[in-house]
């Protein structure tokens, strides 16, 4: 039968097969490329969340070890997951690690309007002594959520790590009232309230009242506690001191507490407690280690040696142990047991302390080379940890070492650690000192802070005066200070002076001049008038002032410009 249909060409067909399935096994490719890709990321943002969650929970259980590695692997899937960031953020504050500070900043990089996150950054900068991270993540809080008990209680921290007291009261004030259930704020105001002389009473009404409070009992009376003994109070220390070592939540530090109550109480049952705080201290090393310390401390290092010798290896030859057992040869003198203590080995996170404690011996053998770079071992050692670097401070400061307290300090403003409470320090000491040129530097550090700053400002420029390194923009700055301060005796001296230094004697007087009479009395305004008076010939009231300037604490620049005056007074040959 024959049909209308065209011959069927065998070479076509088998190309055209050819082709679709080329064409549908490429389509499949592409589809599956792309289920590969799309489906990862759905897979990575449904599990890397999930992951986070558990770690949480995790937490919130205590088992570290579980969080660790749930989050760890929530991170590989997803790097900038908050939760997971958040997750691995509380295990290292948990752990008094520093690497919580980076997380917690990833946490609000990815989330900035969390007020909880946010808060939680402020938390852990303040407990690695990052006040001006702290300060910037607070500044960021819009003030329609200011209003908040949590916000204000951060902030009261912030104010107390400034050692703003009226602030910190102000805030934990407003976090009260916003959240009056909460007895933490209320115990915390209570505590800072105790500062204050008109405030006490209450203050300490409070706490008391809070000690009958199952939550906050163990540290109100440790607060009251802390109360007594500043104020050397001793018969009311004793009974909260047996008080507190009588709850079973308190610590072998706080036995340690009890002790200084009863040597400073002259109580007869010291003997007895130290006896059995020995035998209950040989059994871990950082209650040996403590308890060293205190007998260190107390004029007893030489029993706490007699003691040591007798405690099991593995508890001496700790390094907390061996750090309490260097002071305790410290104080006695014994520089031979020092050095074969720490020449070698090493001591962990403690490290910092052996290297000091090793530099300490080679100064008082006059080995000054080795000890500089011992020195500066300990100082590299602790200074990526806040704590530590406190710690090494607290060690400089009792051997009296000014010049290493120097360069903790300033490591602590290049790292950003308490660093307004360092250069408040530091310009402290170089004025004291009669340092002009790194008091200098320390000023320009403040201005660099806080360019508002008008007394920084007006002191860079004084001082770039004292050391004739004045440019010409900062006598208009120092006009500028003048105008916008004109009652601030400092502010008028310096631009007085400017205009001295530019040969304009009569306008520099005319500015002095426009002081009150008590402020131009003042000692260091009245050095500067002096001085103007003197160049001017008007030697007898030069002379007057020149007498007031004789008890300012003046830089050596100024008292050679005050000596300078005083000679053309004929005040001195």
């Amino acid at each position: 039968m024959k049909t209308n249909q065209p011959p069927i060409n065998l070479e076509t067909t088998i190309q055209d097969r050819i082709l679709r399935v080329i064409v549908i096994s490429g389509c499949l490719l592409i589809a599956c490329v792309l289920l590969i890709f799309f489906g990862h990321r759905a897979y990575v943002r449904w599990q890397a969340p999930r992951l986070a969650r558990q770690a949480q929970s995790a937490i919130f259980r205590g088992d570290l070890t579980t969080a660790s590695l749930l989050a760890q692997r929530a991170l590989q899937l997803d790097r900038n997951n908050p939760d997971a960031a958040r997750a691995v953020a509380d295990m290292a504050d948990k752990q008094g690690a520093e690497d919580a500070l980076g997380w917690r900043q990833l946490v609000v990089k990815v989330l900035p309007n969390s007020m909880p996150d946010r808060l939680a950054l402020v938390r852990t900068a303040l407990r690695l002594g990052q006040t001006k991270i702290a300060e910037a993540a607070l500044a960021a809080v819009p003030n329609r959520e200011q209003e908040n008990a949590e916000y204000h209680a951060c902030a009261a921290q912030l104010a107390l790590a400034l050692n703003k007291l009226e602030d910190a009261d102000f805030h934990y004030q407003r976090a009260t009232e916003l959240d009056p259930s909460n007895v933490v704020f209320a115990f915390n105001r209570a505590v800072v309230e105790l500062r204050f002389l008109e405030k006490r009473d209450v203050a300490e009404a409070t706490l008391r009242r809070f000690s009958e409070n199952e939550k906050v009992r163990l540290l109100a009376q440790k607060a009251l506690l802390a109360d007594a003994i500043e104020h050397l109070n001793w018969n009311s220390a004793l009974p909260l001191a047996d008080a507190i070592v009588a709850d079973p939540k308190s610590e072998f530090s706080d036995r340690i507490v009890r002790l200084d109550v009863l040597r400073h109480a002259f109580n007869p049952s010291l003997s007895t407690s130290l006896e059995k705080m020995q035998k209950d201290g040989a059994t871990k090393p950082a209650d040996a280690a403590a308890l060293l310390i205190w007998m260190e401390q107390n004029e007893q290092a030489r029993e706490g040696v007699k003691w040591a010798d007798g405690l099991r290896p593995e508890i001496r030859d700790s390094s907390p142990v061996k750090a309490a057992l260097a002071f305790c040869f410290l104080t006695l003198g014994d520089w031979n047991s020092v050095e074969a203590l720490v020449r070698s080995g090493n001591w962990g996170i403690l490290e910092y302390l052996r290297l000091a404690i090793f530099a300490r011996a080679l100064k008082e053998r006059n080995n000054l080379e080795l000890f500089r770079a011992k020195w500066e071992a300990a100082v590299a050692a602790a200074a990526a940890n806040p704590v530590l670097l406190n710690q090494l401070l607290q060690v400089a400061t009792t051997w009296g070492w000014k010049n290493e307290l120097r360069e903790i300090y300033w490591v602590m403003v290049a790292q950003g650690q308490n660093r307004t409470t360092a250069l408040r320090w530091l310009a402290h000491n170089y004025s004291t000192a009669g340092n002009t040129a790194d008091l200098k530097r320390v000023v320009d550090k403040i201005l660099e802070d806080d360019p508002n700053d008008f007394r920084a400002k007006n002191n860079s420029i004084m001082l770039a005066f004292l050391l004739g390194k004045a440019k010409e923009n900062e006598s208009e700055t120092a006009r500028q200070l003048f105008e916008q301060n004109p009652n601030d005796s400092t502010v008028v001296s310096t631009y007085a002076y400017s205009l001295y230094a530019q040969h304009r004697l009569d306008e520099a007087l005319k500015a002095m001049r426009s002081l009150p009479k008590d402020k131009l009395e003042e000692p260091a305004t009245a050095a500067y008038y002096g001085i103007l008076l003197a160049a001017k010939g008007e030697k007898t009231e030069a002379a007057k002032f020149l007498d007031l300037a004789q008890s300012a604490n003046l830089l050596p620049e100024e008292k050679q410009l005050v000596r300078e005056a005083r000679q053309r007074t004929d005040l001195l040959p």
